[in-house]
């Protein structure tokens, strides 16, 4: 049976080392009584630590029994360096993490980074052993169709990039217009954009190598709403990537709206 995969942005929240123990706390309890439902917690770097110190997510890892996968919010391409304030992939590795959230657009429009730097983060990332979740989205849409946009982020994202990893990327259509507004796309648009994702991928990499791909949506996802996603997507959608929700009680009731969809 195939999981479903519940991603947790916690972005730059919340605000002190007990506050984002109890949270992590509060989700591993909820993931404990999920089977078909893979979560990943990525909790700001300071608070990383924290929680391999308390729940010793890396031997976890190390023995396949973590009932939550700790994800970073992003990484540097560069193993070591002259970098001042990067972290890089093996730092991230060494905390137990194995999930990485790559050119969130956020990063993208408040910090300019840019499609070749997240192509080099990428790469970096598979080299690590680390799980990429590649995100990807407009910033507005006209009409019913996708954006050109959207495949142009995904092939220059993509580049180069051995169609081996490739069997192993998480990509996370999140359109920017959508993301913290309250007011979701629709089903059948991101049924849309999943499809025309495959069809990108597979023209520059392979049909084998898009085959066990994961594409996820997310943008003002709730436990209301995320079944939708699912259930109306015909397959196309393996899951989600969930910001400000995922701070709230409402997480929980995502990863068990999940677990009651039939794989």
């Amino acid at each position: 049976m195939k999981k479903y995969l519940a991603v947790a942005n916690w972005k730059m929240n919340p605000g002190t080392e007990g506050e984002a123990l109890d949270l992590f706390s509060t989700t591993l309890n909820a993931a404990k009584s999920a089977r078909n439902v893979e979560v990943v917690v990525c909790p700001p770097f300071p608070f990383l630590s924290a929680i391999e110190r308390r729940w010793g997510i890396h031997d976890l890892e190390m023995r396949s029994e973590a009932a939550v996968h700790l994800g970073a919010q992003d990484l540097f391409w560069e193993r070591d360096g002259a970098y001042t304030g990067e972290v890089s992939g093996p730092m991230e590795k060494e905390l137990g993490v194995s999930y990485v959230i790559i050119g969130h657009s956020e990063r993208r429009r408040l910090l300019g980074e840019t499609d070749e730097m997240v192509n080099k983060k990428l790469q970096r990332a598979f080299e690590t052993g680390l799980h990429p979740i590649l995100c990807i989205g407009e910033k507005e849409r006209m009409g019913d169709d996708i954006p050109e946009i959207v495949g142009d982020q995904l092939k220059k994202a993509t580049q180069g990039i051995s169609g081996m990893f490739i069997e192993s990327l998480v990509v996370a259509y999140e359109p920017v217009w959508a993301i913290g507004t309250g007011k979701p796309d629709t089903p059948e648009s991101m049924h849309k954009a999943a499809i025309y994702i495959r069809k990108v991928l597979a023209e520059m990499h392979g049909e084998g190598s898009v085959s066990h791909a994961r594409v996820l949506y997310g943008g003002s996802i709730t436990s209301t709403n995320v079944a939708s996603f699912i259930r109306e997507t015909s397959g196309e959608v393996q899951g989600v990537l969930v910001g400000g929700a995922s701070l709230k009680d409402d997480f929980a009731k995502i990863i068990s709206s999940l677990e009651e969809i039939e794989s």
